[in-house]
This record gives C-alpha cells, structure tokens and sequence, in this order.
C-alpha cells in the first residue's frame, strides 16, 4: 500500500470575490439583487457566507448597526434584501412570509418559534421543506428586521460580532408564492 502524500490540484469557479474595502451595499447589488428577479419568476436562490472565524459573516449578513462608522456596513445584506423583496412584491401584489431558523446538532430549530424543534421533508416536487407554522406576513422592511431582531435574541450564547463556541447555521428565507 502506497501512503506517500499527493497533492491534488483543484479549479474552483466564483461568482465574484468581495475584500474588507468592499461595502455591504456593493455585495448586496452585485449578488442579491440580481437573483430576485429569479426568485419572483418561481425560481430559488440561496445566500450562504462561509469563512473562518473573525472573517466578517456577521457583519456583512447583519451589518454592525453604527452609520457613523460611514463604511458602508451599517445595514447588513439581511436588511438590504428584506427592502428588496418587500418593495418587489408589494409591485407584484404578492405576499412575503419570512423564517429564521438553525441548524444545530442535527436539528432545525425555529428562531421564531421558541427554538421549537422543526420537521425537515420533502415535498411532492422534491424540495426539502421545514415544517413550521408561518409568522403573518412582513409588510415592510422594518418588520423584517425586528423578526430577525427575535430570531438572534433566541440563540443562546449568540449575539451579533460574537461567535459561538459551538457549531450553528442561521439561515434567513423568504418566500413569495408563485
């Protein structure tokens, strides 16, 4: 048996590539703003920030909430696109609903509903679904944020510009039926 160590040599492809000059501004026109024009044609579209600790996922998500700082990073992309969506389907007559919850440990909890333990399916067209009952519907963009303002009071040990010493996902969606 050959144990002998190989180096392996991948390509990986990006969307684009954002540093700590660019705003949250910036990335939300670059990268949100284009897929709701996807989403309120029926499609989905997934936002996912990934980095190391310290790497600014909490403050690009949730922005750091100090205009004063003038960096562009005061309101996060949650925020950015909450306004969005709402704008977006009060123009389209449609209702949003909104949902915060986590992965944790192999559970999904409701960040909205008590941290009630969810039921992750599948439904008859093979998208994975948590099962929780809806919160009524955001009608502005400041709704959004206060639920988001809930869902983050609800995570144990979290807080925004802190990390967990545990492992945890929160994941934001939105929804406009079509």
């Amino acid at each position: 048996m050959d144990l002998s160590k190989e180096v392996i040599a991948h390509r990986f492809a990006f969307d684009a590539v954002f540093n700590e000059a660019d705003s949250n501004e910036a990335i939300h026109v670059a990268t949100l703003r284009p897929l709701l024009a996807h989403v309120f044609n029926g499609g989905s579209a997934t936002v996912f920030a990934f980095g190391q600790t310290g790497s600014g996922k909490t403050c690009t998500m949730a922005g750091h909430a100090n205009p004063d700082a003038a960096d562009g990073n005061a309101t996060g992309l949650y925020a950015l696109a909450a306004a969005d969506t709402v704008d977006a389907a009060r123009e389209g007559g449609l209702a949003v609903s909104i949902s915060f919850f986590e992965v944790y440990r192999g559970q999904v909890l409701d960040l909205l509903g008590g941290r009630e333990k969810l039921d992750v399916l599948e439904d008859g067209r093979g998208r994975v679904q948590a099962i929780a009952f809806p919160p009524p519907p955001p009608q502005c963009p400041r709704r959004c944020g206060r639920s988001r303002s809930i869902a983050v009071a609800t995570r144990p040990g979290i807080g925004l510009g802190r990390e967990s010493h545990r492992r945890r996902r929160e994941h934001a969606r939105s929804r406009a039926p079509g």
